[in-house]
């Protein structure tokens, strides 16, 4: 268990800034397992813009952009785990750790978060016995857009379920599904980001990315 600080300088495109993160981490025993939480708030200031014509204007500035949007509010929630992955029950809230299904053929190490502007806190389920189970995730606990479900079954525990090669044999569906997807790339004809690039780059929202 532990109460602390952490202060630093991020670069952010062509401005620096000083971060603080001010947080709690705290284990709880739930039934002999520990529940770990660690909440926190990550804040940071302007320092220096490398354009010549900003530089220490907006010096001290809080950046808004990391807390617009209601996802961004959730991301207090730092981690929130109970289990592991493997044990019968796992349950894991977090905005840093990467996302698996199964042996990853379908979702392997998907990270939401790749935009500086959005923050998002995804989750994880699991739960098995030894005939059914499942792994479930959402990547955005206020407004998920991304959700996948590995179900599977167990036969052979059914001859013995003290064998531990029929009892880890498993048949299983994956399914995983991205609600905004978009249905087709577009070149970035009209330049929306101003580069003078065209024909070699596709069309990306200025405000989303």
């Amino acid at each position: 268990n532990r109460f602390g600080a952490q202060i630093g300088i991020e670069r952010l495109g062509e401005i620096y800034y000083s971060t603080l993160n001010v947080g709690i981490n705290h284990r709880f025993d739930i039934n002999g397992n520990p529940l770990r939480l660690t909440v926190g708030i990550p804040l940071r200031f302007e320092l220096l813009d490398a354009r010549p014509n900003q530089r220490f204007d907006n010096i001290g500035r809080f950046r808004q952009q990391d807390w617009d949007e209601a996802s961004d509010f959730a991301k207090v929630i730092q981690r929130l785990q109970y289990g592991s992955k493997e044990q019968r029950f796992f349950l894991d809230i977090n905005r840093f750790g990467a996302h698996n299904l199964g042996h990853g053929l379908i979702m392997k190490r998907y990270d939401a978060n790749l935009n500086l502007n959005t923050s998002r806190v995804g989750v994880q389920l699991d739960a098995f016995t030894d005939y059914i189970g499942f792994e479930s995730m959402l990547n955005d606990i206020t407004n998920p857009n991304l959700l996948g479900a590995l179900v599977f079954i167990k036969p052979l525990s059914i001859i013995d379920r003290s064998n531990y090669i029929l009892r880890s044999f498993s048949i299983g569906l994956t399914a995983v599904s991205d609600q905004k997807s978009p249905v087709r790339n577009a070149l970035d004809r009209g330049d929306l980001d101003n580069d003078g690039r065209r024909e070699t780059e596709l069309q990306v929202d200025q405000q989303t990315f």
